[in-house]
This record gives structure tokens, sequence and C-alpha cells, in this order.
């Protein structure tokens, strides 16, 4: 490989979050404003949040553009209530008024607040999704270490996230273990629904389905940090497991994928 065709590369990447995410504008899109013909009728320049939309977003901060991460923040935001419509309809928990009990964006999401299960179910139904997203939000702190940006508008939606999985997290007897079921890995097949003594779902990054626990989903959950500290007092009185004890970090841990 020409090291100059790698640097030119690396500066042509640089230079699509520039012009696709300044602040004040849209976020970067799955395919741009460039998709024509027959690629349109499948993606119309929406947002995937089964891996597309957090890999736009993966190289920004480290590559010094954190300017260009400020629209996905706001994007995010934009999601929580028509997430928590979706995450009533779609997995029984609802938000009342003045709730903030979890917010939902499936696979499929556009400007008019799409988050609901889109298409096929096989990419369509995918429950970590804005969990996943969230990650890419909470590492902008991470890299700007801008406290009142954490506390008024990246923590209260790490908050929410933690709420909701506490609520929908099962106890699994047979694993020891908190599990997410109904499952999926992202374009890694249909969703399991085995009851959560034995969960199964594809495994985070495998093409075949095993008997595996919802690995991908609890990984999400654990990368965010989750529940990231003191993220969910608010539910931290759930007792889970044999003994009714309060949920811990090893309730959480994640399933061996492969």
């Amino acid at each position: 490989m020409d090291p100059a065709l790698e640097a030119l590369a690396f500066q042509f990447g640089r230079y699509l979050s520039i012009a696709t995410s300044r602040p004040g504008t849209l976020p970067s899109n799955l395919n741009g404003a460039w998709l024509i013909g027959d690629a349109s009728q499948f993606w119309n320049a929406d947002y995937h949040f089964n891996i597309n939309v957090q890999m736009n977003y993966w190289p920004n901060l480290v590559t010094n553009l954190a300017e260009t991460a400020e629209p996905f923040i706001e994007w995010m935001e934009s999601l929580r209530v028509p997430g928590r419509v979706t995450a009533g309809a779609t997995s029984a928990v609802p938000s009342g008024p003045g709730e903030e009990n979890g917010f939902l964006v499936h696979t499929v999401n556009n400007i008019f607040g799409l988050t609901a299960p889109y298409g096929v179910q096989e990419f369509g139904w995918n429950i970590g999704g804005s969990t996943w997203a969230l990650q890419n939000v909470g590492e902008y702190h991470k890299f700007t270490q801008d406290g009142e940006l954490l506390r008024d508008r990246i923590y209260p939606m790490q908050r929410e996230l933690a709420n909701f999985w506490l609520t929908y997290l099962w106890w699994s007897p047979y694993q020891d273990r908190l599990v997410v079921t109904p499952s999926v890995s992202a374009e890694q097949g249909p969703p399991s629904t085995a009851p959560p003594t034995t969960s199964r779902s594809c495994g985070s990054c495998s093409a075949t389905r095993s008997a595996l626990p919802g690995s991908w989903g609890l990984t999400t959950i654990w990368s965010l940090g989750g529940p990231t500290p003191g993220a969910a007092r608010s539910r931290a009185d759930r007792r889970v497991g044999p003994d009714q004890g309060m949920v811990r970090g090893d309730h959480l841990r994640p399933g061996a994928g492969g």
C-alpha cells in the first residue's frame, strides 16, 4: 500500500465528516445526499442504528473533530420522545407524562422521527440500537471533558436508558444472571424469543445461531457503563436472583460470544 494513498484516504474520511456533520446541521446519514438509482429504494439516505450510524462517528473524536460530533448529540436528544412511544409499544416499557423510562431506536430511523421496527424482522428489529449509539455520545465527554454537557444533556439520556434496561432485563436462573430476551445480534438473524431460562440469540459478531445468551445486547449495556454509577438509582432497588438481592454489576456480566 502506498503510504501517500493511505494518508489521502484518511484525510478524505475527515473531509466527509466535516462536510456532512457540522454544528447546526443534521448528522451524517447512511449514504449521504448522492444516493441515486435503484439503491435509494432500500436506504433512502436514512439512519441505520444497527451499526452504520455508530460507525459514522467512531473516527470523529480520535481524529480531532469533536465539533462534528455535536449534531449527533442533538439528534439523539430529539429521538427521546418518539423513542419512548416505541419502548412502550414494542417492549412494554411505557413512559407516562413526565416519566423517562427509556427510549428505543430500532434499525431504521429518519428525519421524521421513525424509531419503531421497520422492514423485515431480520434487520428491522434492534432493541439495542439507541443504547449502542449512546456510546458515541458518551465518548464526546471523555474527549472534551465538558462536565456541563455531561450533566445537562448526556447523563439524562444515560440514566433513562439504564432505567429501561433495569425494567426490561429478565433474570435467568439457568445462567444465574440478567439476560436480554427477546434479543438480537444486528443483521445476524431473527431475534430470539426463547424464555429467559434458556435465552437464545446470535452472539456478538456471529453469523450463526447458537445457544448463547443475549451477549450483544448485554455487552451494549455493559459498555455504556450500565448502569453507569448513579444512572440507575431510580430503579436500583429492583430485586433479582434467588436471594432477591439488589442489582449488581456481576448480574450484568456479558455472555461469552463467539
